[in-house]
């Protein structure tokens, strides 16, 4: 259900942007960095869990990770647009414990390499808009060239996400060893940015690149298996993820 909401928007925007001038229209491409706060996650399943096992499985945080941008923006006015957009991200920590094979009277009787990945993604489409601080300061009038090309904006975007974090161990050697588990939600996401950003060519063909720098707020409920029940370590602390934080990334503008 969730797959087929998305295609359905992915399969409706263009219709939507066509009934616009095209000559108002842009697409941006972006790839950035995401600070991660992921308390739950870090403190009952990572601090308390596999942290502890003998042998110890797990003993790094998942506090940042990478994500991809994709937007198409729609500017009916030179101090705004307004526009859709759909973002990637993950964070991932790994490691290599290893497994001791024991017989009935816990003599040992091999030791069994493996590999171990947790690992957070999320997938988010909604809307965002961007106010242009440089039309405002009427930067455009200046007599420096820089000036006029420089791009200063602030915006939101807020929208759908659905998230997974996933536990996976893999071992060659020792099958049974090996386990993967997932869990899922569905949640809002949204973003409040500076844009900062330089027109290079007035061409409608890479016409810009820029930075963004932010703050996401993107908290999840209690997230659940593909049987619908809970993640709760011990019985007693459940796990949400929480990718809330700082982040900067980089963009490549089409259109004006």
């Amino acid at each position: 259900m969730k797959l087929k909401i998305l295609i359905i928007c992915i399969l409706i925007s263009p219709a939507l942007f066509s009934q616009f001038e095209t000559e108002k229209l842009s697409f941006e491409f972006g790839y950035g960095l995401n600070k991660y706060s992921m308390e739950n996650l870090n403190r009952f399943f990572i601090d308390s869990v596999t942290s502890q096992s003998n042998p110890k499985i797990l003993d790094k945080k998942l506090e940042k990770g990478q994500k991809f941008d994709l937007s198409i923006n729609y500017r009916p006015s030179k101090y705004f647009n307004v526009g859709l957009f759909s973002s990637y991200q993950y964070g991932s920590q790994s490691s290599t414990p290893k497994f001791i094979e024991t017989d009935d009277f816990g003599n040992v009787i091999a030791q069994h390499e493996r590999n171990y990945e947790l690992k957070t993604q999320a997938i988010s489409f909604g809307i965002n808009s961007t106010l242009f601080l440089n039309t405002l300061l009427k930067l455009d009038q200046k007599n420096s060239k820089f000036l006029q090309n420089l791009k200063l904006g602030v915006g939101l975007n807020g929208g759908v996400a659905y998230s997974k974090v996933i536990s996976d161990m893999r071992s060659k050697s020792f099958p049974l060893a090996s386990y993967y588990e997932f869990f899922e939600s569905m949640d809002f996401q949204g973003q409040a940015f500076i844009d900062i950003g330089y027109y290079f060519s007035k061409s409608s063909l890479f016409s810009s690149i820029g930075i963004k720098l932010g703050y996401q707020y993107f908290v999840t409920k209690t997230v659940r298996d593909r049987l619908d029940n809970e993640w709760v370590i011990f019985n007693e602390y459940p796990i949400n993820l929480d990718f809330s934080g700082l982040f900067i990334g980089t963009y490549i503008m089409i259109g004006k």
